[in-house]
């Protein structure tokens, strides 16, 4: 049975990513562990008879939630365990993946603005930096019921082979249709002809050319964005590697809030570093 990992933050984003995590455990079969990272809103400066009181109220409520999520999955038939922590989201997530070996981690993604962002929101691009398996980031405008429109947003310059086949297996067993797309922007240099890099993966995979499409943009996340709207994707999903793709995206924070902190489409996101050869 696969294992995902689902840190759950109690806001009203958490239920979209358990949404998305129950549909993808009744596709492919897979087990659900909740966890929560829990934070002691207090320092040691404060610490009092009333500041420990609100603290284990607040705990026994967040235990409650968790263990309400839990219930309900399980009342859909979904196999869920509770997984409760005391730390930063971040490494406590880090440390649930080196022990639970989930296939996937699954997070919603906040708002902007609230002091449970500052909490956990902004933890998002952290859980992806530390993590060592695809991540998939649930954005607050979604309402992912369904995962049948899948985008795979290739660079068509590193070695993809490998994460292209694991996606090609993900789409086939959600019943989905995957497309490739590329935004070719003067920022993003082009290392390899795209066409010949296309050649290769349509014969050693059995693609088609029509399965992808090349398209210029202002910016590469933008053009990225823009499409996956236009098509109405259910899913977008990019590789990244080590001081490559991503990578950039975290410098550039304006690049960032596009694709990551601003995409209305779930976003899963492989590593290429992780990923052996298939």
């Amino acid at each position: 049975m696969k294992n995902f990992l689902v840190p759950v933050d109690f806001s009203p984003n958490a239920l979209r990513a358990l949404k998305a995590a129950a549909t993808l455990a009744k596709a492919l079969g897979a087990r659900l562990f909740v966890l929560h990272a829990f934070q002691p809103f207090f320092s040691e400066g404060t610490l009092g008879g009333e500041s420990i009181n609100a603290a284990a109220d607040l705990e026994d409520a967040f235990k409650a939630d968790l263990r309400k999520y839990v219930d309900d999955l399980q009342k859909e038939g979904i196999a869920a365990e509770a997984v409760w922590a005391v730390g930063g989201v971040a490494e406590v997530v880090k440390d649930r993946i080196a022990e639970l070996k989930p296939e996937m981690v699954i997070v919603g993604r906040t708002g902007r603005g609230s002091f449970v962002d500052k909490l956990f929101g902004t933890s998002v691009t952290d859980i992806v930096k530390v993590s060592n398996v695809p991540v998939l980031v649930v954005p607050p405008q979604s309402d992912p019921v369904q995962f049948k429109e899948i985008v795979y947003a290739t660079q068509l310059e590193y070695e993809e082979r490998s994460t292209i086949g694991k996606v090609m297996e993900l789409s086939r067993q959600l019943g989905g249709r995957l497309s490739f797309f590329k935004a070719s922007a003067l920022t993003q240099p082009n290392i390899q002809d795209d066409r010949q890099f296309i050649k290769e993966i349509t014969g050693s995979l059995g693609l088609r050319d029509e399965d992808f499409e090349i398209s210029e943009a202002g910016s590469v996340p933008g053009g990225i964005v823009a499409y996956a709207e236009e098509v109405k994707a259910d899913l977008l999903v990019v590789a990244s590697r080590s001081r490559g793709f991503l990578e950039r995206l975290f410098i550039d924070p304006s690049v960032t809030s596009k694709l990551i902190v601003n995409t209305s489409v779930p976003l899963l996101i492989y590593h290429l570093e992780n990923i052996g050869e298939a």
